[in-house]
């Protein structure tokens, strides 16, 4: 079972309307301004759409190692139109109480992105919840918010997940944009049990200035904020939503859960200060990682192993009635290595494929 997305964080260059570059190469400043403009107006509310066909998500049935799991495709409704979505969780059990971990895409990306967490989260006795926000992959939606409509999203599918008897304490997992939606969520709804936020913006005109001002012909900045004001003008009517006071950083303060941060200390895109500056202003335990590799830089496998054990130990600490269900998973798992295979009722499904996560290009 393959899929066409790149591990966790692929190292691609973040991605711009009509393939422009961060660094736009107009000579004149007011051309400069122009591309500005469109550059950004896009790039908050419609960035290149991840499109794929219904067949990448793979079968209803995979291994990671000898045990077998099964996705379950729904759809949800938004106020912004229909969400497609997919719950990962063992085949064997379905309906036992599990610690539960919405993943949560970037920008340009969509629910496969949710993939690269598999292997890390399912073996731990969590079950993961993906969707594609709205505006992004297959979900309704002509335009994206970078976190203000998708929190609403993420609200709809918290609720539907308390409603299913398979899910105990949730947890969210979010990167760049998917990151910004968690704390919007996290600071309003205090029962999330644990959140890893990789890459997110403390508020949305700041990364605006800060891209511009690193520009190859700098802009003044009177001119700058006159064309910020010309942005928020086109995506307020299109997206119902003011960017320029799109502030996590408010939100931060209000969000109780433990937060795992992690930030590239090379990124260029959006800067480490904005993960080091939420980090400050969480309103619960947190804990910072920094490493290298960018934006969408592959995200060390130390990082990612870490991110999963802190959000086992978070989900575990509220639900201590699934402690021993999820320490019974690690007792098979241990036994299933050393040569036993799984001898569930699933286990002789040939429509069950190994999982393997196969490189290629993905958004920011």
């Amino acid at each position: 079972f393959s899929r066409r997305r790149a591990p966790l964080g692929a190292a691609v260059a973040p991605r711009f309307p009509g393939g422009m570059t961060e660094n736009c190469c107009n000579p004149t400043w007011v051309g400069r301004v122009g591309d500005a403009y469109d550059m950004l107006w896009k790039m908050v509310i419609r960035p290149p759409r991840d499109m794929y066909s219904v067949a990448e998500l793979g079968p209803a049935k995979f291994r990671i190692d000898t045990r077998i799991y099964a996705r379950r495709d729904i759809q949800l409704l938004s106020s912004r139109g229909a969400l497609e979505c997919s719950h990962f969780f063992p085949a064997k059990t379905p309906h036992t109480k599990r610690p539960c971990v919405v993943y949560l895409h970037g920008n340009c990306s969509s629910r496969l992105e949710a993939f690269d967490v598999l292997p890390l989260l399912l073996p731990r006795g969590i079950t993961v919840f993906c969707l594609d926000l709205s505006g992004s992959g297959m979900s309704e939606g002509e335009y994206i918010s970078l976190g203000f409509h998708e929190q609403q999203d993420l609200r709809v599918a918290l609720e539907h997940l308390r409603r299913q008897e398979g899910v105990g304490a949730i947890g969210l997992w979010g990167r760049s944009m998917g990151a910004t939606t968690s704390i919007l969520r996290a600071a309003e709804d205090h029962n999330l049990a644990a959140c890893v936020l990789d890459s997110a913006f403390s508020d949305l005109q700041s990364v605006a200035e800060e891209l511009v001002h690193r520009g190859r012909f700098p802009v003044p900045q009177f001119v700058l904020t006159w064309a910020l004001n010309l942005v928020r003008s086109e995506v307020m009517p299109r997206a119902a939503f003011d960017p320029l006071a799109l502030a996590p950083i408010s939100s931060a303060p209000l969000a109780t859960c433990p937060a795992f941060f992690g930030v590239a200390s090379d990124d260029t895109f959006v800067l480490p200060h904005h993960t080091e500056d939420l980090r400050a202003a969480w309103g619960g335990e947190s804990i910072l990682r920094v490493f290298e590799g960018g934006h969408n830089g592959i995200r060390p496998a130390w990082f990612l192993e870490e991110a999963s054990d802190f959000l086992l130990d978070r989900l575990l600490a509220g639900s201590c009635d699934m402690v021993s269900d999820v320490i019974a998973i690690g007792e098979a798992a241990s036994v299933r290595s050393s040569g036993e295979e799984d001898s569930g009722e699933d286990s002789g499904d040939v429509s069950a494929q190994r999982l393997v996560v196969a490189p290629s290009a993905a958004g920011a």
